[in-house]
């Protein structure tokens, strides 16, 4: 069985070296580790499937390579069943639906719906029940809730905003839970409604955490920003001044033609 906290590690080491990164990632690099997070998912807890999705929260990268991944897998899938070879097109399938399960929603809707259909159509050819394998994978709201609580507990906090605020996107009527409004609340320091307010949006949740981890650094993002809108509001209302001059020297051009055309 996997360690699935190396695999979270080695995880984490990837998302490190893309953000530092001066050039692309090659795919013998990260294709390996996305093999074993596949492999980690199906053999995991389900809190462990929780760790392994919010591992993703926020990484678009990782996320982006991931889709990749789950595109090979689908078209191995569906090349093979339409050969009739269930030896590889069942494998390449379950590989697809594993990744697919890890994405979960996280990704441009058209792009996963396309890769859906053809996943339907690669488990018609081999006559394959894709949602009795779905069914082993899935990861209920209330699993996200206890993680969450588990890692507040153990002293987690980033993690347990993460995963908690995971739950609300999945499931908007926990707001109306009080026990839960509390718990965001105890969490972020803030009142129940703007604790939810700020779990449930994901940039909302990360700025959130970036702020609590390192507070200099968001600043200065901040910061960066604001002097960034003053210097395109300046150069917008300095080409705002030269526009009205030229338009000023047009008018009064055609002014002066027609004096000297009526003259």
């Amino acid at each position: 069985m996997l360690d699935v906290e190396l695999v979270l590690a080695q995880v984490d080491a990837l998302h490190h070296k893309i953000r530092t990164a001066k050039k692309k990632i090659a795919d013998k690099e990260w294709q390996p580790l996305y093999k074993q997070v596949c492999a980690a998912f199906r053999e995991a807890t389900p809190q462990q499937r929780v760790d392994i999705q919010i591992a993703l929260e926020n990484r678009d990268a990782l996320l982006s390579l991931f889709v990749s991944y789950l595109t090979k897998m689908t078209e191995t899938a569906l090349k093979a069943a339409g050969k009739d070879n269930r030896k590889i097109a069942i494998p390449a399938l379950e590989e697809a639906l594993t990744a697919d399960a890890i994405v979960d929603g996280r990704f441009n809707i058209d792009e996963l719906q396309r890769i859906h259909r053809q996943l339907e159509a690669a488990a018609a050819e081999t006559r394959y029940d894709m949602e009795a394998f779905l069914h082993k994978l899935a990861t209920p709201v209330p699993t996200y809730l206890e993680r969450a609580y588990t890692l507040h507990k153990a002293g987690n906090r980033s993690q347990a905003i993460r995963t908690l605020g995971r739950a609300l996107q999945l499931d908007h009527s926990l707001q109306k839970q009080e026990h839960i409004a509390d718990f965001a609340a105890v969490l972020t320091g803030k009142s129940p409604q703007t604790a939810l307010l700020t779990l449930e949006d994901p940039y909302l949740r990360n700025l959130y955490i970036e702020e609590c981890e390192n507070p200099s650094h968001l600043r200065k993002t901040v910061e960066a920003r604001h002097v960034s809108r003053q210097a395109s509001s300046k150069m917008g209302i300095g080409a705002g001044v030269i526009l009205a001059a030229l338009t000023l020297l047009v008018i009064v051009g055609a002014a002066g033609y027609w004096l000297i055309y009526l003259r």
